[in-house]
């Protein structure tokens, strides 16, 4: 048994008998040991995204209800090239912006972080195939994951390129039939009837990877104030007033793990102006970087 934020989560053990009675069609012998987690959830991302923006504008909105007139919530889509030109007044800015963090100038080449795109792919059940999968069915992680999304519908990833320095959502011809390929293969020695699916889109993305320490690989949070500054200065910008900025990135592929908890650290830390409060171990990449 676990427990996440207090709640306890089922993870259980299960034979290979009892997974393919879960799963028909799942290669696993008899005697197999497999982790069976009953309470496990897929997340959409676009959809959580959009819950929690949802539920920033609800919390302002009932803060403005309860006498604080001052709290509100605003989204400006605005393309920015650099910290330093970034319009506005404001108290602090927290950059997070995954992989794509190189591209502002500032920061390029001064984090630690390695990047790693992926390709996932949407598959239907044809309806000529007169089956479909249970209701209850799992989603199953192995070499491969698969996301169940009903009864003719799943989510198929993920592809890992390590260094890929391609950021563009645009999958080539060549590109999306390695990506098929290994995918189709893996997932077919745990469940050998994804070869009768049809693949409907695919999807690419990349993830900003931090270095692994003795710890594991742990997201990069913190104050770079010191790192803004001494761009600044080797490029002569001109000195006014500046908003304190700081870094919340390289969750690689533990985003859900770490997202909530560290967000209401890192806004401790923005409203306080006290890096003190962000954990030590998510630290010490500042002292491994030079800043010069």
């Amino acid at each position: 048994m676990m427990k996440h934020s207090g709640i306890p989560v089922e993870l259980t053990t299960i034979s290979g008998a009892q997974a393919k009675m879960l799963v028909p069609g799942l290669t696993v012998m008899a005697n197999d040991v497999v982790f069976f987690m009953p309470q496990a959830v897929n997340i959409n991302p676009r959809r959580y995204l959009q819950a929690l923006w949802h539920a920033c504008q609800t919390y302002a909105r009932d803060a403005s209800a309860r006498g604080c007139a001052e709290t509100k919530v605003v989204l400006i889509r605005e393309h920015v090239q650099c910290l330093s030109g970034l319009p506005g007044d404001y108290d602090g800015v927290v950059v997070c912006l995954g992989a794509k963090v190189n591209l502002l100038p500032e920061l390029a080449g001064k984090l630690p972080l390695s990047s790693c795109r992926g390709i996932v792919a949407n598959l239907h059940l044809p309806l000529e195939s007169g089956e479909e999968l249970r209701e209850d069915m799992p989603s199953i992680l192995s070499n491969t994951w698969l996301a169940i999304q009903g009864t003719r519908r799943l989510v198929l990833g993920a592809t890992r390129v390590r260094g890929s320095t391609e950021l563009s959502s645009v999958i080539s011809q060549n590109e999306a039939s390695r990506a098929l390929e290994e995918l189709i293969s893996k997932t077919a020695m745990i469940y050998p009837p994804i070869l009768t699916w049809k693949v409907t889109s695919l999807s690419a993305g990349v993830r900003a990877i931090p270095p692994r320490t003795n710890v594991g690989a742990l997201p990069l949070v913190g104050c770079i104030d010191e790192i803004v500054e001494n761009y600044l200065r080797r490029n002569s910008c001109a000195e006014k007033n500046r908003p304190h900025f700081w870094l919340f990135g390289g969750l690689g592929s533990r985003g859900l793990i770490y997202h909530a908890w560290l967000g209401k650290k890192i806004a401790e830390a923005v409203v306080s102006k006290d890096e003190a409060i962000l954990p030590q171990e998510l630290k010490q990449w500042k002292y491994r970087t030079s800043v010069v």
